[in-house]
């Protein structure tokens, strides 16, 4: 993996995205998409992000084939994930379309 800019990345959905996000509370470059490359995650989990993101709708945030429930518990899974490969120094936060105005902060049990 490269070094992050910032030692914190927010899972969020939007379309046509890696889903993944560096994030930062200040300054010009506090939030951009993160490639799936650039964090060398294992293909596997690169493809589940991938299918996480295409319930998303082309005309917004409508989803298809799942509820919005179970779109939110599989983006919490899929940090959860992240979080386990990219390990305890790198902060992990969720943004569930279910709650758009508090991010999660994924931990480990």
């Amino acid at each position: 993996m490269k070094k992050l800019l910032h030692n914190s990345v927010r899972v969020m959905a939007d379309w046509n995205t890696s889903g993944i996000w560096a994030h930062c509370s200040e300054g010009i470059t506090r939030h951009y998409m993160l490639e799936w490359e650039e964090l060398d995650l294992p293909e596997s989990l690169a493809e589940q992000f991938d299918q996480w993101i295409s319930h998303l709708h082309l005309k917004g945030d409508w989803i298809q084939g799942i509820t919005m429930d179970e779109f939110a518990e599989e983006g919490r899974r899929l940090a959860v994930e992240l979080k386990r490969f990219l390990g305890p120094e790198i902060e992990v936060l969720y943004a569930p379309e279910t709650n758009l105005q508090e991010d999660e902060s994924i931990t480990l049990p």
